[in-house]
């Protein structure tokens, strides 16, 4: 099973329990962008993303943006400067991945892959924090710092 499809099967549980207006389709888009990606260019009106950043099969980030955040959703990941915490501040702290700071955005572009699940803003914003913390707690992205790593089986 590929990311998109895993991450469609993840969104339907949730949205599952929620009564809908309009269909699965109508209301969310997961697009792949692929590695090498270019970076989106906007964020459409009403629109809100739980995004993700993958390097080599290991999910390095998962976030959420809100109708607000254009930015971040387009550049800031992109940028070590841009803001606080960013997939490009992890990256280049990492011991483990030797990068020049300068050329971060567009090691980013060539080597990570992008999926996005682009959700309808009338979902409201806690389905998508919530579909944001199911996918850190399945995927366990390495550049998320206030995730608690549980073994898989918990015997229970």
């Amino acid at each position: 099973m590929n990311i998109a499809d895993k991450y469609k099967q993840i969104v339907l549980e949730i949205l599952s329990k929620k009564e809908l207006d309009n269909s699965f389709d109508e209301l969310v888009q997961i697009k792949d962008f692929g590695c090498p990606h270019e970076r989106p260019k906007n964020l459409s009106d009403r629109k809100m993303v739980v995004y993700s950043f993958i390097h080599k099969n290991k999910f390095l980030k998962i976030g959420y943006v809100g109708e607000k955040s254009k930015a971040r959703y387009t550049s800031q990941h992109y940028n070590p400067e841009s803001s606080k915490s960013n997939l490009a501040k992890s990256v280049i702290e990492d011991k483990e991945i030797e990068l020049d700071e300068r050329n971060i955005g567009e090691w980013i572009e060539k080597n990570c892959q992008r999926v996005d699940i682009i959700l309808d803003g009338k979902l409201g914003y806690v389905t998508g924090n919530i579909l944001e913390a199911a996918l850190q707690y399945h995927f366990e992205p390495k550049y998320e710092k206030n995730i608690v790593k549980y073994p898989r089986k918990l015997g229970v």
